[in-house]
């Protein structure tokens, strides 16, 4: 065992937990440059050891909450595939164009790679840190986002409103007809296959309003041109899912939290608050089973 390995583990899983560098632009360096150790080895080794140090440190920081779940989740979306596509692709380039090629082109690409990360860093420090506003939140809007709407295959919606918040998502299957709907989500809406909505019914995954008098006025003043970087109250959204071959009749209303069973017959006006077995058959404000289902 060399000591001075463990030294440098020792400080750069200070660094780590301190700032947040990743380790590759630390202890991937270190092992080519320092110790000799062959670029795709290193890069292995240092996968294994920054997944300790980063579990480790992540925790804390969870403990501490100074982690945004929001964030976490989309950016996990993207990285977590491309990582294992990126492994993927090393060792499918190993046996294309050998190993001492990939060896020099993966130094290649570590060494741009560190000073872009280099560059980057020093202008953000030196010029942009009085033109850069600090965050300890990050809204994930809806251009951040992979999709905010995905619709299957042979879906035909004509005439619906889509208002989607920062954090939902809306999911639609196949073979469904929608007309002149209104879809209000902050979480999450899920519309299995074979779905017809009619017109003027309104789907909402959340009440989009606090429902205690002071809350209510903090939103108000939030929402205002009074509002000086305020956030809103926190809102109570809850998912929404249709399951397949379900029929909602014209102006009804599904309220938060609500799983509409396969098969079920939602009568038009109808306001459905309540979970709807499937095969059932509801009518009413607020609808009651009037016909079939368990």
């Amino acid at each position: 065992m060399d000591p001075a390995i463990v030294l440098f583990g020792l400080g750069i899983g200070v660094l780590v937990g301190m700032t947040g560098m990743g380790g590759g632009s630390l202890m991937t360096p270190l092992l080519i440059l320092i110790f000799g150790i062959s670029p795709t080895t290193a890069i292995g080794t240092d996968i294994f050891y920054a997944a300790v140090t980063k579990t480790v440190g992540g925790w804390r920081h969870l403990k501490m909450k100074t982690v945004n779940m929001d964030l976490v989740k989309w950016l996990a979306l993207g990285s977590v595939p491309s990582a294992v596509g990126g492994v993927l692709l090393v060792s499918w380039m190993q046996t294309k164009i050998g190993e001492a090629r990939l060896e020099e082109l993966v130094y290649a690409v570590l060494g741009g790679t560190l000073l872009m990360v280099g560059v980057i860093t020093l202008a953000r420090a030196l010029i942009l840190r009085n033109l850069i506003d600090e965050r300890d939140r990050f809204e994930v809007e809806r251009r951040h986002k992979v999709a905010a709407v995905v619709i299957g295959a042979a879906t035909t919606i004509d005439g619906t409103h889509f208002a989607v918040g920062t954090s939902g998502h809306i999911l639609i299957g196949d073979c469904c007809y929608i007309d002149y709907a209104i879809l209000l989500c902050e979480a999450e809406i899920r519309i299995g296959s074979y779905v017809v909505i009619g017109w003027n019914t309104t789907i909402a995954d959340s009440d989009f309003h606090p429902l205690s008098p002071a809350e209510r006025v903090a939103d108000a003043i939030a929402c205002s041109p009074l509002n000086a970087g305020v956030p809103r109250p926190r809102l109570t959204a809850e998912p929404v899912v249709i399951e397949d071959y379900a029929w909602i009749g014209p102006s009804s209303t599904i309220m938060k939290g609500v799983h509409v069973g396969a098969g079920a017959w939602i009568e038009p006006g109808s306001v459905i608050t309540r979970d709807v077995p499937p095969g059932a058959r509801m009518l009413g404000n607020p609808a009651r089973q009037i016909l079939g289902g368990a």
